[in-house]
């Protein structure tokens, strides 16, 4: 197992059903940096890391699971009820729980594109997940989420 920093990048890139014209859309990229650690299986990697106060979930830990074709987020922690699990697989829907700290909100996840885990140069990798997300009847958005991985050696 060994240390990183990662680096977390999601931007919003449309919304559905499509804002009025003269809309402007909050797509500013949100970035989340922080310690965690790393180990690999085989063609599975595993990343871990404990959540900041910044994200509003201080007291929980949320673990990736990164294969060639999905991806699996779960967070669990004191400060929430019920764990969140969010699975990517490209042209595959996942329902699930998204627990805030305001309380769970039910959710889909259908995943257009996962780009490959790989080296993108000296003691980093980088991926990408392209998808749709929909939080019932409070939201529906097309995301990107960037994963960024740097050895911290």
């Amino acid at each position: 197992m060994k240390d990183i920093v990662l680096k977390i990048t999601g931007k919003t890139i449309s919304t559905l059903p499509k804002p009025p014209e003269g809309t402007v859309l909050d797509d500013e990229p949100v970035e989340f940096i922080t310690e965690g650690k790393l180990h690999t299986r085989g063609s599975t990697t595993f990343i871990s890391y404990e959540e900041s106060p910044l994200s509003g979930m201080t007291g929980c830990k949320t673990s990736l699971t990164i294969t060639p074709k999905r991806v699996k987020m779960v967070r669990k922690g004191e400060n929430i009820d019920n764990e969140t699990v969010m699975e990517f697989e490209k042209g595959k829907r996942h329902e699930g729980v998204y627990e805030t700290p305001y309380g769970p909100i039910n959710m889909e996840v259908l995943a257009d594109r996962i780009s490959p885990f790989e080296p993108v140069g000296d003691n980093k990798n980088r991926m990408q997940v392209e998808y749709a997300v929909s939080l019932r009847g409070l939201m529906e958005a097309r995301k990107i989420l960037d994963i960024e991985v740097t050895d911290k050696n």
